[in-house]
């Protein structure tokens, strides 16, 4: 099945973690979800906000986690569900960048897709 939403990660691997200045992008293969505001991981021990202090090593751990689940409200937040019960949440409802912008969904490729909250 062709990736045309967000919704349609569940069951892919997130396969690289990039840190862009004052953003940060999960990778599948493909398909990228870019958030531009603080990025929230909680693991079963810890909560990690991109970009404090040990964040990114954290996040870099998400390199070979399965998506289990996704849920997406348009006023609050997008929320990966990941294996080894880890959350990674996009909120939607906290100060944006100049552009107001909080997240991309990006598809590259002739016939790509990009969604913006």
């Amino acid at each position: 099945m062709a990736v045309t939403a967000v919704e349609d990660l569940v069951g892919e691997p997130v396969n690289a973690v990039c840190f862009v200045e004052d953003y940060m992008e999960l990778h599948f293969n493909g398909p990228i979800l870019r958030a531009l505001v603080t990025a929230v991981l909680e693991t079963p021990s810890s909560l990690w906000r991109f970009p404090d202090p040990g964040s990114r090593e954290a996040m870099c751990a998400l390199i070979g986690a399965m998506v289990m689940d996704i849920g997406v409200d348009d006023t609050r937040s997008i929320q990966l569900r990941l294996d080894k019960g880890r959350v990674f949440t996009i909120p939607l409802n906290e100060p944006r960048q100049a552009s107001g912008e909080a997240a991309h969904f990006v598809v590259p490729g002739p016939n790509g897709v990009m969604a913006v909250w």
